[in-house]
């Protein structure tokens, strides 16, 4: 009780309305690792403790970025007047929903949801059980198959199986790890024992990633990080503050690379590149996601205006990978993996530009505000994206939604009061 009174207090909680669409947010957020379908449940719960409170209490927070967030969901919309496909196209609808609810919620709730380092911490603890879930469940068929230990280590098996006990993508599942151990580097901590859980923490979710061995992933890790160190350690130390560093840097990339699931990975990417072959390299490749980018850009010079339909990017992705006899793309029907093509694909030029017009008018907000935190979000979602579909996965639309949304400042000012009985 206690706990729960402390929550209250700090996110300001007055009413049952504000405490039901607080437990309902927290729950979506603690879901969101484990099942995607109770994941979903939550997330219609969120938005039907919203619709009441709006009812009860007319207040709606505007801000112009909840804008961009409805026009990227209606541009997608509309290109199901061009599709040919519906039940693709209306699944992929079904899934961008999240563009619609998640800015509604926080029109209705923005200002018990300022509390952003309680919710960042809930994730990053939600998503430190689903890494120790996956752990064990690792080790308890390990054990009970009798695998060898030099196995517990290899990339092909820890990508591609890991995180599937979770029905949770190696990238995607990396992606939310990254952003964890960034924002830890920013909280503050209150007592030498919350650091040396939160060190704990680092330490198991950091392990974690470098088993799923998402190459894109552990780049941006690695890059990110070094800046960050450059910075703090020039303006402590100067010179010697980047000797320092560099040399850490170097250290520390030496010991990741002699890993072998790291060794394995990158190694294979070496491979991939040198190779004469490059039509036998395996699921995943660099140079298979070569070949997509090749097959977006082909459409797209006959598309470059409306693209081809949110229903129809698979299909005619479809007929280029058997032009180029690409068969891990025919067979397992793969989008485009990038999500700037991918909206170009699906709803043509203005689906494109409204994608990037939202990273950078909140990315913009950031740089201006020194929200180097929140910055780093908008950084990671921008470079990813040129890597996956962001926004066509259930995973990957409801964490650019949350966390975008609610890093948003709030302008208190900018508040709609409703009458319901007001007559023409």
């Amino acid at each position: 009780m206690n706990i729960w009174k402390s929550i209250t207090q700090k996110n300001s909680l007055e009413t049952i309305y504000d405490k039901s669409v607080f437990v309902a947010l927290l729950l979506v957020i603690v879901t969101y690792p484990f099942s995607m379908s109770i994941n979903s449940l939550t997330i219609i719960l969120l938005a039907g403790a919203s619709i009441i409170k709006l009812i009860v209490e007319r207040k709606i927070y505007l801000h112009k970025v909840y804008i961009l967030f409805f026009l990227i969901f209606l541009i997608r919309l509309l290109s199901l007047f061009y599709t040919t496909n519906m039940h693709s196209g209306g699944r992929a609808i079904e899934r961008s929903l999240s563009l619609l609810i998640f800015p509604l919620v926080f029109m209705v709730n923005k200002p018990i949801l300022l509390n952003r380092t309680f919710l960042f911490k809930t994730l990053n603890i939600a998503t430190l059980v689903a890494c120790l879930f996956c752990l064990l469940n690792n080790y308890y068929y390990f054990v009970t198959n009798n695998i060898s230990v030099k196995w517990w280590l290899d990339w092909k098996y820890n990508n591609h199986h890991l995180s599937s006990y979770l029905d949770f993508g190696p990238n995607y599942f990396s992606l939310v790890i990254v952003i964890n151990l960034a924002g830890m580097y920013f909280y503050k901590y209150n007592s030498f024992r919350s650091k040396i859980l939160w060190s704990i923490s680092y330490c198991i979710q950091f392990i974690f990633l470098l088993l799923l061995s998402s190459r894109s992933l552990i780049l941006f890790f690695v890059l990110s990080t070094t800046i960050i160190f450059l910075y703090k350690m020039y303006n402590k130390y100067k010179i010697k503050g980047i000797i320092m560093t560099t040399v850490f840097l170097v250290f520390g990339t030496l010991v990741a690379l002699s890993i072998p699931v790291v060794k394995q990975r990158f190694n294979k990417t070496y491979l991939e590149l040198v190779s004469d072959n490059k039509a036998e390299t395996k699921v995943g490749g660099f140079v298979n996601r070569i070949q997509k980018v090749k097959s977006a850009i082909h459409i797209l010079k006959e598309n470059y205006l409306l693209g081809v339909g949110i229903g129809d990017v698979k299909d005619e992705l479809k007929k280029e990978y058997i032009k180029i006899d690409f068969q891990e793309g025919i067979n397992l029907s793969f989008d485009a993996h990038n999500q700037y093509l991918q909206s170009y694909l699906a709803s043509g030029i203005l689906g494109f530009i409204s994608y990037l017009l939202i990273l950078l008018a909140i990315g913009y907000n950031f740089i201006l505000d020194k929200k180097y935190f929140f910055l780093f979000i908008v950084c990671i979602y921008a470079y990813f994206s040129l890597f996956e579909s962001l926004i066509e996965t259930h995973k990957g639309i409801v964490l650019f939604s949350i966390l975008l949304l609610l890093v948003l400042p709030f302008d208190n000012q900018k508040v709609l009061q409703i009458d319901w009985n007001k007559r023409k």
